[in-house]
């Protein structure tokens, strides 16, 4: 089998990707099986096709086992089938045994691999899990989409007659819950009074810590999901008046501020390009207007709020959001245990009380019944 390796650079640890022409001869099926398990067999795939893998962490240092492709869910961190007309298919992806490489970090390079290669469609099984719990519906009561969907992955086929508007139906339902009547819905059951209590226990921590209360069960799991990282961006976040000047005075910087936090707040995420036409008409000359933009990262705007930089992982373009940032704690948390215990309490355990255990469990089913992205 003809054979590449292309060693990718990231974070310090050099990565092996290998890329195996598929020996057309050892696939006697007049079809791909990954086309028909997905159901997108109507599309035309060519027959010549290409497998990708990133091995093992422990093999890193190796030559390629010719044996890799019999078990290469076994064998590889991340395994891709390519056909030669820009069809692929991503068939398994998990973090190294060291942590040197997440998920996050194997799925930008997928991600990157499709824009280079103009990968035109990909069909994935979410079988995601973190310990036990199921991410796609953590993630989706949570987020509104998979973890997948933060590379814009969506909804391709259900299962058991489950379409499209059946899933958005079920998810919304979920995610809508209102976590106060919840709780009184559990109060009402017997023998549960110590899982009240620690429900309680969690909804008041994290209402200490939040400026605005949770009225939904995706606004707490989202707040306690991202608890971490904003207050991270909290404690990094830098002033105002810690931007250098280079050569522009206090007031200018200032005026230019404010302009943009005035459009952020308006228009919600913004990338650098579109800010910056946005302002051009409103701040001169334009190499202030640059800089004060190439400065916006984790910067104090307000009692509570801070200009956020991040990359989009769909669109590769830097964008600019306005993000309200959480109380800060020295209190030692379980922030993922504290999801996963109000996921599982209320998600999967919800009390065999009135017509909404039904409804949730239904619910339930059918986000589990859609699984191909």
């Amino acid at each position: 089998m003809k054979t590449w390796l292309t060693e990718l650079e990231i974070g310090g640890a050099t990565i092996p990707l290998f890329t195996i022409e598929d020996d057309e001869g050892a696939w006697p099926e007049p079809s791909c099986k990954h086309c028909r398990i997905a159901d997108c067999e109507s599309i035309h795939v060519s027959k010549k096709r290409f497998h990708m893998l990133v091995p093992v962490e422990e093999v890193w240092n190796e030559c390629l086992n010719e044996s890799v492709l019999d078990n290469p869910q076994g064998n590889s961190l991340l395994y891709v089938v390519i056909h030669m007309n820009a069809y692929a298919h991503l068939l398994w992806i998990q973090r190294s045994s060291s942590g040197v490489m997440s998920g996050s970090n194997l799925m930008d390079i997928w991600d990157c691999l499709c824009k280079n290669l103009e990968i035109r469609d990909v069909t994935l099984e979410d079988v995601s899990k973190k310990g036990n719990v199921d991410l796609r519906l953590l993630c989706g009561v949570a987020y509104g989409r998979s973890w997948f969907g933060r590379w814009g992955y969506k909804f391709w086929r259900g299962s058991y007659g489950v379409d499209e508007v059946k899933y958005e139906i079920a998810l919304a339902c979920l995610r809508n819950l209102d976590i106060s009547q919840v709780v009184e819905v559990f109060r009402k059951v017997e023998d549960q009074y110590a899982l009240v209590h620690r429900l309680e226990g969690v909804l008041e921590r994290y209402r200490r810590l939040s400026h605005s209360p949770f009225k939904t069960l995706s606004d707490l799991l989202v707040f306690i999901l991202t608890y971490p990282a904003k207050s991270r961006m909290a404690k990094e976040a830098c002033t105002i008046a810690s931007i250098p000047r280079k050569g522009w005075t206090r007031e200018q910087i200032n005026e230019t501020l404010k302009v943009l936090i005035n459009i952020l707040d308006k228009r919600g995420p913004v990338s650098g390009e579109d800010l910056i036409e946005a302002a051009s008409s409103k701040v001169s000359p334009g190499e202030l207007l640059e800089y004060v933009i190439s400065t916006m990262k984790n910067l104090k705007c307000g009692m509570h709020q801070i200009v956020a930089r991040k990359e989009n992982p769909i669109s590769n373009l830097t964008e600019y959001s306005l993000e309200t940032v959480p109380l800060l704690t020295t209190e030692a948390i379980d922030y993922y245990g504290d999801a996963v215990f109000v996921y599982e309490t209320v998600v999967l355990q919800y009390p065999e009380v009135g017509s909404e255990y039904s409804m949730v469990k239904l619910c339930v089913d059918t986000m589990l019944n859609c699984a191909y992205l």
